[in-house]
């Protein structure tokens, strides 16, 4: 073991720590990029309505021209769960995620 330190280079050094600062700018990054997007909003006539946060257990009934429209957002996922409209579109996409 110690002979294997000792036989290393000035480059080989250089090689560990830029993987080193790599894996730790990878850390901040990934997280960074998991905190964006995780709250969705709920346009009603174009206009933001409501914000919730993706990764809370919710039930939201909004009022709309056809009536109420239950909305729930569960495990980082948000979907349309009850709507009072002819096609049911938005029920049939299911659940929406990033």
């Amino acid at each position: 073991m110690k002979e294997t330190i000792k036989n290393t280079t000035l480059a080989d050094r250089l090689l560990f720590l830029l993987l080193i600062s790599l894996s730790i700018a990878g850390i901040f990054i990934s997280r960074d990029a998991l905190s964006q997007g995780s709250d969705v909003i709920i346009e009603i006539n174009g206009k933001p309505s409501y914000t919730l946060p993706l990764y809370s257990d919710r039930l939201l009934s909004v009022s709309g021209p056809y009536g109420n429209t239950l909305i729930e957002t569960k495990g980082g996922k948000v979907r349309v769960k009850e709507a009072h409209c002819r096609n049911q579109i938005c029920v049939k996409e299911g659940w929406i995620s990033k």
